[in-house]
């Protein structure tokens, strides 16, 4: 079981807006992505994005308009997404 947190401490509208299928690569450093291709297609839908990350958090994964797609706190064993994980195709 893994524990999912929203740690946006600032979000701004983004530059870019993403909808749909998007590649995502994350960084394999982090057990969210344990097991899972280095690259792959996931479901974006949004318009703001983090502008910065809380104090702990690095980010995991990036989509080509979306720096921060996943980020984590490992000390915390704290996780965010930016993409829907629940959408598979």
């Amino acid at each position: 079981r893994m524990p999912f947190s929203s740690a946006c401490s600032a979000c701004r509208k983004a530059e870019v807006r993403e909808y749909g299928k998007v590649e995502l690569t994350h960084d394999g450093t982090s057990l969210l992505f344990d097991g899972i291709e280095p690259t792959s297609i996931c479901w974006m839908s949004h318009g703001v994005e983090v502008e910065r990350l809380s104090p702990g958090f690095r980010a995991i994964a990036h989509t080509a308009g979306c720096a921060y797609a996943a980020i984590e706190n490992a000390e915390r064993k704290l996780y965010g997404v930016q993409f829907h994980p629940e959408v598979l195709r």
